[in-house]
């Protein structure tokens, strides 16, 4: 299990240019759990205090739209910022707390997880439905990211601000994936 060092996502996390489309239903629900224990352990990692601080430190003045603000902060507070009390971001403290009581093969997606981050992306096909094939605008790699909605969403050269992780089908967005105008890429 490699990491690509330009997406974070392993070499062999499933679908791509050459690669197949791994259809495993039951695999959509594999991490479930994981996810959930990680959302879990984010309030029992922080305390309330420090949750406030990070949603102003996050926020500012600003006031989001609950569900799409909900879904930024919380990615944000797990991925990227580092808790004072921990020195570390949430997930990383999760790993070095609950590592030895995960499977290999969940403590080697939370460790990708660790290492993912946002970035800016052109979209360069779709297949309504399954997901999109997207170039990153940074490093210049072509890869396909499972996202239904996303699909269904966007059109061919639209920009997207997103993190692209590994997951139970390939290689996924997480998060909240902001549109990013044609005008803006250029």
């Amino acid at each position: 299990w490699q990491d690509n060092r330009r997406t974070g996502v392993p070499e062999d996390a499933g679908p791509g240019p050459g690669r197949p489309h791994r259809d495993d239903r039951t695999e959509a629900t594999e991490f479930a759990g994981l996810r959930k224990r990680i959302g879990e352990f984010l309030g029992q990692a922080l305390p309330e205090r420090e949750m406030k601080r990070a949603i102003e430190e996050f926020f500012g003045d600003e006031r989001p739209d609950e569900n799409d603000g909900n879904v930024s902060v919380t990615d944000w507070m797990l991925h990227d910022w580092v808790a004072p009390n921990l020195g570390r971001t949430v997930m990383q403290e999760f790993l070095v707390r609950r590592g030895s009581r995960m499977t290999e093969r969940e403590r080697e997606m939370v460790e990708a997880w660790t290492q993912s981050f946002v970035g800016l992306y052109e979209v360069q096909e779709l297949t309504a439905g399954l997901g999109l094939e997207l170039k990153d605008l940074i490093f210049g790699n072509t890869f396909f990211v499972h996202d239904v909605n996303m699909s269904k969403r966007l059109t061919r050269w639209d920009g997207l601000l997103a993190r692209v992780v590994p997951g139970e089908r390939g290689t996924e967005l997480a998060g909240i994936g902001l549109t990013v105008p044609r005008h803006s890429l250029e």
